[in-house]
């Protein structure tokens, strides 16, 4: 299986680590015009993101007893 390029890795480490959203669009921004490894990563991250919309809470409509899958 292919292997995440060193930019996305830079930049996934960085979303784990907890920062805020503003933060991390500047950040991203700021990776993005310096480092040219992480250059597509950031615009590819950013697109991806642009096109998932926002969501407060997750509904279930349908549960079968059998499920045991376990969100924490």
């Amino acid at each position: 299986s292919a292997q995440p390029s060193r930019g996305t890795k830079k930049i996934a480490s960085y979303l784990l680590s907890g920062s805020r959203a503003e933060d991390e669009f500047e950040a991203l921004g700021n990776l993005r015009m310096v480092n040219r490894a992480c250059f597509k990563a950031v615009d590819s991250f950013l697109y991806v993101k642009s096109n998932i919309p926002q969501f407060e809470s997750i509904s279930f409509t349908e549960m079968k007893k059998s499920d045991r899958t376990s969100f924490t």
